[in-house]
């Protein structure tokens, strides 16, 4: 079952629309059809942040495409990461030794949450997560494993190919562990020969799962889609880590339960408007910057908020 006490409390991040952005700056993270970035200082305010309160990344993108930008932050201390929309977990290790290595995200354990049991598996180690934090010798997160853990991971990815076959002629997005993606463009990202009616392909998709027998979640974006098992929710994701998003930075509709669950929600003005509301009722922050700016202002928020609970002795690890 679902963790129902949090271990600990964290800083968790969306990416894209976040601390992502499309204008060229010092870290780029190559995409599909086309690169986003990470500025210097934004990735330098994280280093800071991450040496005196947990880290955890909350995205959409795949534990591939994440390792593209964690393998350019050495000096970050990611404590874990929610992929998929909240399906897929990673554990990473919290310290607060400054000289601890960065997670690598291809070395930790796989925990792919099924929505029917809602158990993590670990599809690489098959060994429970035990890892140790600072002197208190306590594991961020860890997971439930049981004897038939690989079959269950082979039938995850099977059921994934099985939807996929349905949309022979739909472009398939690799990489991902719990859901089928689609993308419907290949060349540049926002050339107008490029755009496609994403509304009708997102129906015909619901229409042939129904007549197959599916009842998945088809979840679109502005040239994606996404066929999940269940309802989009990164919070889900965060249960399983025992995370308490004490502060939580987002920009889109995927990042609602996340930001309402957490103390102080984040956000920067060209978010959705129903973040701005959660952010209002919570008396939390919004950036009137953009782009990378943005990003800068809520991290410098973050970091201010975070050294003034951590004086006050406040923070509950």
């Amino acid at each position: 079952m679902p963790v129902s006490n949090f271990n600990y409390k964290a800083l968790v991040c969306d990416l894209d629309g976040t601390l992502l952005h499309a204008e060229q700056e010092a870290i780029a993270v190559p995409g599909r059809t086309r690169a986003s970035f990470l500025s210097a200082d934004a990735a330098l305010l994280l280093a800071k942040i991450s040496r005196i309160f947990p880290v955890v990344i909350a995205t959409g993108r795949n534990a591939m495409s994440v390792h593209k930008l964690v393998r350019q932050l050495p000096d970050v201390e990611f404590s874990g990461f929610v992929l998929e929309n909240g399906f897929v977990v990673k554990h990473g290790s919290y310290t607060n030794n400054n000289n601890s290595s960065s997670v690598d995200i291809n070395t930790i354990d796989i925990s792919t949450i099924g929505i029917g049991d809602h158990g993590i598996d670990d599809s690489e180690t098959g060994q429970r997560e035990t890892g140790q934090r600072g002197t208190a010798q306590r594991g961020i997160g860890q997971s439930r494993i049981d004897d038939s853990k690989h079959s269950r991971n082979r039938n995850a990815f099977a059921q994934w190919d099985k939807v996929a076959e349905l949309f022979p002629d739909w472009e398939r997005l690799p990489f991902y562990e719990n859901c089928a993606g689609f993308i419907f463009s290949s060349s540049k990202a926002d050339s107008p020969s490029n755009q496609v009616d994403i509304d009708s392909m997102a129906q015909y998709a619901e229409m042939i799962l129904i007549e197959n027998g599916y009842n998945h979640l088809v979840y679109k974006e502005k040239r994606k889609i996404f066929i999940y098992s269940g309802h989009v929710d990164k919070t889900r994701g965060l249960a399983f880590l025992g995370v308490h998003p004490y502060i939580a930075m987002g920009d889109g509709s995927n990042d609602l339960q996340m930001m309402q669950e957490s103390t102080l929600p984040v956000m920067l003005d060209s978010g959705v408007n129903e973040l701005k509301k959660i952010v209002t009722q919570k008396k939390g922050f919004c950036s009137m910057q953009r782009s990378h700016r943005a990003a800068c202002e809520m991290l410098e928020f973050a970091y201010a908020k975070i050294k003034t609970i951590r004086k006050n002795q406040n923070y509950l690890p």
